[in-house]
C-alpha cells in the first residue's frame, strides 16, 4: 500500500509542476517524482530526464494515468475504432488512452464533443483526473 501510494504521490507531483514554475527548493522533490515515476515506465522522459517545466498536454495527462492504472503493457495495448472525440481521431497516439479514461469516467471533454488533446493541463483538470482514477 506504502508503494501505490508513492506512485499516486509521485504522478501527482508530475502533473503539479506542470502546473506552475518550480521555486528552486521545490527541484529536487520534482526530479525524485520523475524519477519514481520514468523508472515505473509510466512517463519516458526525454532521454535526459523530465522536463516538467515545459508542462503537460491533456493527451500527456491521459498518457500517465492510463500507464499509472494499467501498467505500461497494458495501457499500450488499448485502441479504439471510434474517436473518442471529434478533435481526437481514432487513429491519433493518444486516442486509446483517452477513450479507455472517458469511458472510465476519468476524464471528460472541454465541451461534449472537444477534447482539446494539446492543450495544457490545468492543475484542476490534473488533479480531477487522479482522484478520480483512484476512487474519489
Amino acid at each position: 500500500m506504502k508503494t501505490i501510494k508513492y506512485i499516486i504521490l509521485s504522478v501527482f507531483m508530475i502533473l503539479a509542476a506542470s502546473c506552475k514554475p518550480a521555486a528552486a527548493e521545490e527541484e529536487t522533490q520534482y526530479d525524485e517524482a520523475a524519477a519514481v515515476v520514468i523508472g515505473l515506465g509510466i512517463i519516458e522522459g526525454d532521454g535526459t530526464g523530465y522536463n516538467y517545466q515545459k508542462g503537460v498536454t491533456r493527451e500527456e495527462a491521459a498518457k500517465i494515468i492510463a500507464y499509472m492504472l494499467l501498467g505500461k503493457e497494458t495501457a499500450e495495448s488499448l485502441k479504439t475504432a471510434t474517436a473518442p472525440f471529434a478533435d481526437v481521431a481514432a487513429t491519433r497516439w493518444s486516442a486509446g488512452y483517452i477513450a479507455y479514461l472517458k469511458g472510465q469516467g476519468i476524464i471528460s471533454g472541454v465541451s461534449d464533443t472537444e477534447f482539446d488533446p494539446t492543450a495544457p493541463v490545468t492543475c484542476a483538470e490534473a488533479a480531477k483526473m487522479l482522484l478520480t482514477a483512484i476512487g474519489y
